[in-house]
């Protein structure tokens, strides 16, 4: 029997920001993992000799004084060789029925831009980010007030994204480009709260970085601090199940190991978590409503090598939309995808390294039905049937690729891809799905699920608890242990940091 103060169950952002808090209170912290390394979507792999990101394509927030670089700072794991910042005129581009549209870094570049284009809109445009940058500031995961719950917060976590850029904005098609960043979190417009949509957008318009190399470097740097603080990591064991008696665990056991602990915080899915509980105390109505809520879209992805340069900016991400994105999520059929996403591995410059090749990352949505059917067989020992589908998903996206830009008909030269259930073997997702649960209206705020369990001490971490993002989650961390302890400590040390960097700067 091994003892510890907490065990963290899962070693993705947000586990590991707990277990560094926890650590520094002194705590003995072990971290469980299934995973043989630490990351969760942080983690990149090598195809065709280079590094590909699994899901950290870029990040917001990462200026000085940015709310995820002081998160990061505070943690001790930020060096900053290990990004770089996007590019500074259209970093993000969304061609919508043919026609380009972009967003730049600062408020006043993007507003020029797009009134370029909607001269009609130009003071709902104006409005439109006025009002979007007035709420992601008051939004907890922004001003390091985590647990704060005001009546105005929670009057933007009602209202929907649909409901509010209707209300500046008539123009259909500028309706769709500030719907553009649904991608980011899988949420349809009439369905996601204005108010968490308003922080993704707003982090990425003032601080847009991406890793220099891949989002392994981030992960590395999470598990020496840990390390330096005597967590203890246990690597390819699986959580099979957790032994509750009055109302509390009192042992956990794994592939190899159990574990005996004061307190468990737990970034696994919650639908997940509840099932390895040998007795849920918790309410029928609860456990209802967890298993109701729907699980979001998942992706197809593809790693591309391509004979020779690409005109696509490293530091700029190309968005491409055939249909109207407020139905972006109704139909996420991947051999008639909807939408596309395309960028630059790692953002690596082709002629610093010295690569004889360009290489591309595409996603398109997949629904988890299109894979269902071989959820039971083995990762890499699949049927038959589901290779051809890879082969026919390979012929699609180089179908779209070419639409796209002609060059691509003799360009590319090797193409792998992955689908959503290689997100459930690598990062034990359900259904694959990219974003967890359904962040709908109706799953965030105060109807959405809380770091406190019934279970008196366990505790939930995790985009499941927050919202999508890497900056999310890692704030759902510190939400976590600020629940165990009992203790608003934590949020104000970033404000106080926050506040200084801001003033440095200056």
């Amino acid at each position: 029997m091994k003892n510890y103060d907490a065990v963290i169950i899962g070693a993705g952002i947000s586990g590991l920001t707990s277990s560094i808090l926890l650590a520094r209170e002194g705590m003995s912290v072990a971290i469980v993992e299934k995973h043989s390394r630490v990351g969760g979507y942080l983690h990149s792999f090598k195809r065709f000799g280079i590094e590909f990101d699994t899901g950290g394509h870029y990040i917001g927030a990462m200026e000085k004084g940015g709310a995820f670089r002081t998160l990061l700072e505070y943690l001790n794991v930020y060096v900053p060789e290990h990004y770089r910042p996007m590019a500074q005129s259209k970093f993000d581009r969304f061609v919508i029925k043919g026609k380009e549209y972009s967003f730049s870094q600062g408020y006043d570049k993007c507003i020029k831009d797009l009134t370029e284009h909607f001269p009609h809109e130009s003071e709902g445009i104006k409005q439109y980010f006025e009002k979007l940058l007035y709420v992601a500031k008051l939004m907890p995961s922004s001003n390091f007030k985590l647990n704060e719950r005001t009546t105005e917060v929670f009057k933007w976590m009602e209202t929907s994204l649909k409901d509010t850029v209707e209300s500046y904005i008539e123009d259909s098609q500028l309706q769709d480009v500030l719907y553009s960043y649904c991608t980011l979190h899988g949420v349809s417009p009439k369905d996601v709260a204005f108010a968490p949509h308003a922080v993704i957008t707003d982090t990425l318009i003032q601080g847009p970085y991406t890793f220099q190399n891949s989002g392994d470097d981030l992960a590395k740097s999470f598990k020496e601090e840990c390390s330096k603080l005597g967590v203890d990591f246990f690597l390819g064991e699986e959580l099979l199940e957790m032994n509750v008696i009055d109302s509390e665990i009192k042992k956990l056991k794994t592939t190899s190991f159990e574990f005996c602990c004061k307190y468990v915080i737990s970034s696994m899915h919650p639908k997940m978590t509840f099932a390895r509980l040998d007795h849920d105390p918790t309410r029928r109505v609860f456990k209802d409503r967890l298993l109701k809520m729907k699980e979001s879209k998942s992706f197809v992805a593809a790693y591309i090598r391509l004979k020779s340069k690409t005109k696509f900016d490293p530091d700029t991400n190309y968005y491409f939309f055939k249909k109207n994105i407020s139905n972006l999520f109704d139909d996420a059929n991947p051999l008639d995808p909807n939408f596309l996403y395309l960028c630059r591995p790692g953002r690596s410059n082709e002629e610093n390294y010295n690569l004889k090749h360009s290489f591309i990352t595409v996603h398109i949505p997949c629904d988890y039905s299109y894979v269902s059917g071989w959820k039971d067989s083995t990762f890499g020992k699949r049927s038959e049937s589901y290779k051809a589908f890879k082969e026919k998903l390979k012929e699609v996206i180089k179908i779209e690729l070419i639409k796209i830009d002609d060059s691509f008909k003799t360009n590319i030269d090797k193409i792998e891809i992955s689908t959503p259930l290689t997100n459930i073997h690598y990062n034990g997702s359900l259904e694959g799905s990219a974003y967890g649960i359904y962040h709908s209206i109706s799953n965030t705020g105060l109807k959405g699920l809380s770091p406190k369990t019934k279970i008196k001490n366990l505790f939930l971490t995790g985009q499941n608890i927050s919202f999508p993002g890497l900056q999310s989650s890692c704030s759902a961390g510190v939400r976590s242990v600020s629940a165990l302890l009992r203790t608003e400590k934590f949020d104000e040390d970033l404000r106080r940091m926050s506040s200084q960097n801001r003033k440095n700067d200056d």
